[in-house]
């Protein structure tokens, strides 16, 4: 489908993936179509560590010309509309609609470290 695969991606899942005519995915991205569904382990009170965890497949669908940035991750079942961007580091889990932008959280600021760390506050001595 004329669609421009970066190096080091990840296309994963017996789920299908459905990419349309001139999309472009950058490097590093990873786009899943089957996922583990723990959902029915909890149900039924299973220990995850030790139960075989039943597989969820869902089509994932990257509309004409939309651009995937690098390092992004798609989760199962999502549409990326047509025209659409990815902002880079981006994790999507929800659909996005034709020709708009899903931009990624940036790195927040959300305390302050400690002062004392228990090692030396400068530049070793000569």
């Amino acid at each position: 489908a004329n669609a421009e695969i970066g190096p080091y991606c990840i296309l994963y899942g017996a789920g299908e993936i459905e990419s349309g005519r001139g999309c472009g995915i950058a490097m590093g991205s990873t786009i899943l179509s089957q996922q583990g569904d723990l959902s029915q382990v909890f149900e039924e009170g299973r220990d995850v560590s030790s139960s075989r965890v039943p597989i969820k497949y869902d089509k994932v669908v990257i509309g004409e010309g939309a651009w995937i940035a690098a390092h992004v991750v798609i989760m199962p079942g999502v549409t990326i509309g047509k025209g659409a961007v990815i902002a880079p580091g981006a994790l999507v889990h929800k659909d996005v609609p034709p020709f708009k932008m899903a931009l990624a959280p940036p790195a927040r600021i959300s305390q302050s470290a400690p002062r004392e760390r228990g090692t030396d506050s400068g530049p070793a001595q000569a």
